[in-house]
């Protein structure tokens, strides 16, 4: 199978895929210069484990960069990642109980090695990037050794101040909580800068400007991205460069090429032919960067947070890194759909919209804090790798551990969930089975618009599928699938 990308802007490329004969995953990806034919410029060989885990994962060009990256991974017995080796040295990473992430170490100097303390609701009380952290109600972080923060009464971000200087960057918040404008001021109060966001009535950013109001430059004369939409993704960048009082209209900048998968994304062209390959590690994290003519063009340091680290934060070629998800480097913010993730605290700077739904009583945490093995696209509820979850559903069920099993469970299945539940209980209740596992596999694929369909291997279970969702997701409840398993 193939996706493919041409038009008057972008000049014509495709993406092949190949897939191994027993489960339904890929081993293979050609990224080519054409619509037809030719030969890949990138190629990516995919092997996994015997726990369907990724083993290794190999991105090679055929042109002067040769091996671009190649990476192994190594599992603890949850499988967590517990080691990664790549062309950046070797990172090791450690786990609470509670399966969030409590240290990384590096071997490359200019990774530092992670280290992190939570509270028993999933707080950070000190971290080894930002040292004691100081929580208060609502799990709200407060103050760390650099910054103080202050929140509204719907608990999103106003304020951030230096302790050091007094600068501070103001957070502005419309009806919807949506984040719509951040102000820096230097210390005396003086405004330097303006960013702003407007969204659509689906909630979508499709509109960034960024004033240099110290320089002169207002905001109306500031230039203007807007983003254009294919469902949740942008797959075009406008650039209105005079501003929105100027002469010029928008005219397009960058246009991507996205997979199937939620934040699969795979090329960024510029114009003109300039197109940049994008390579992903196997969290979708982009770590590499290959130009059309298979030469290396960057690479990019992140850690377990989504810091980028040794670079100016401006001068990224594309602005996909931290699993996949658009990067700021003015506000320094990443961009989740709805809401924004701070990568030095490594959690969100609102609460979660859709509240106790999400299935995380904490409404700031990011992904449990373990972003190595966990991810949040939406902003909304966390994900992981649905092979990795089939996975651990079995080991679990093959060790009796009942309540593993339903946590993994619950976690590794996504979306629709009050819709899935409504039908799957009705069905059940009637005595259709056939019908509850329809209705399960309905509220998955209606949330998330993809469905993966993958054979059972569970002992008890009365369907003869598990529909896991690629893309959006709510949780679902670790006690109704323990019911389950024991049927």
């Amino acid at each position: 199978s193939s996706i493919s990308q041409t038009g008057t802007f972008a000049s014509g490329k495709r993406v092949e895929f190949t897939y191994d004969s027993d489960v339904y995953r890929a081993t293979g990806i050609g990224r080519f210069a054409s619509e037809t034919g030719g030969n890949a410029i990138v190629s990516t060989v995919i092997t996994y484990n015997s726990r369907n885990l990724v083993e290794t994962l190999t991105h090679t060009s055929s042109g002067p960069a040769g091996t671009v990256n190649s990476y192994r991974y190594d599992y603890d017995a949850n499988a967590f990642l517990s080691e990664r080796q790549d062309s950046d040295g070797t990172a090791t990473f450690d786990y609470d109980v509670n399966l969030q992430t409590v240290s990384v170490s590096y071997t490359h100097p200019l990774l530092r090695d992670e280290s992190y303390n939570y509270d028993d609701a999933g707080n950070p009380t000190s971290s080894s990037l930002v040292g004691a952290i100081d929580v208060g109600q609502s799990n709200r972080v407060m103050a760390d050794e650099t910054y103080t923060y202050e929140y509204d009464d719907e608990g999103n971000l106003t304020r951030m101040t230096s302790l050091f200087d007094g600068s501070s960057r103001e957070y502005v918040w419309d009806f919807r909580n949506r984040l719509v404008e951040v102000i820096f001021h230097w210390g005396d109060g003086t405004i330097v800068r303006r960013v702003q966001h407007e969204y659509d009535a689906l909630n979508r950013r499709v509109a960034t400007v960024d004033a240099d109001i110290d320089g002169g430059e207002s905001t109306n004369q500031a230039a203007v991205t807007y983003y254009v939409y294919d469902r949740e993704n942008v797959i075009l960048d406008l650039v209105d460069a005079d501003g929105r009082t100027g002469l010029g209209n928008a005219a397009p900048a960058r246009a991507y090429l996205h997979g199937i998968g939620v934040d699969e994304i795979y090329a960024q062209d510029n114009g003109n032919g300039d197109v940049l390959w994008l390579l992903a590690d196997a969290q979708g994290t982009i770590r590499d960067v290959v130009n059309n003519e298979g030469e290396f063009f960057d690479h990019f340091l992140v850690d377990s947070k989504g810091n980028i680290e040794g670079r100016p934060l401006e001068s990224l070629p594309t602005r996909y890194v931290y699993a996949g998800r658009e990067w700021d480097g003015a506000t320094e913010l990443y961009y989740n759909r709805a809401r924004y993730l701070d990568p030095r605290l490594g959690r969100f700077i609102s609460a979660d919209p859709s509240g106790f739904a999400s299935g995380d009583y904490n409404f700031y945490r990011y992904a449990n804090n373990n972003g190595a093995n966990f991810r949040d696209p939406s902003g909304l509820a966390y994900i992981g790798n649905p092979p990795d979850y089939l996975r651990r559903i079995v080991d679990a069920d093959a060790a009796g551990r009942r309540e593993q099993w339903a946590r993994f469970f619950s976690l590794g299945s996504t979306g629709g969930r009050e819709a899935a539940f409504n039908r799957f209980d009705r069905a059940q209740n009637g005595g259709l089975l056939g019908q509850a596992r329809n209705a399960f596999e309905w509220g998955v694929g209606t949330a998330t618009g993809i469905v993966l369909a993958v054979p059972t291997l569970l002992k008890g279970i009365f369907w003869d599928t598990i529909a896991l969702g690629l893309v959006d997701v709510g949780h679902l409840w670790a006690g109704m699938f323990g019911e389950a398993r024991d049927r």
